[in-house]
């Protein structure tokens, strides 16, 4: 348990995007997070890994920026 929250820990620290981050790590969050083992941080990584992305797509369909922080805001609290 112990090398669990280290791991996730330190996955946390990295800086990360969805052009860095390996699909390994992802993976990992994505687990820890689903099976409530870090839920915290593997939350914490996925949304420093994925906010600028999404932020980004919103940007793309031609939305104002404030409206694309509010739905990048919501998918992520949906998600949680």
């Amino acid at each position: 348990m112990t090398e669990e929250v280290a791991g996730s820990s330190a996955a946390a620290r990295e800086p990360a995007d969805a052009a860095t981050a390996g699909p390994d790590l992802v993976d990992r969050a994505i687990r820890r997070f689903q099976d409530g083992s870090d839920r915290q941080g593997s939350f914490r990584f996925l949304y420093e890994t994925y906010f600028h992305a999404i932020e980004r797509f919103f940007a793309r369909k031609g939305l104002p920026p404030e409206d694309c922080l509010d739905l990048t805001q919501e998918t992520f609290l949906g998600i949680y």
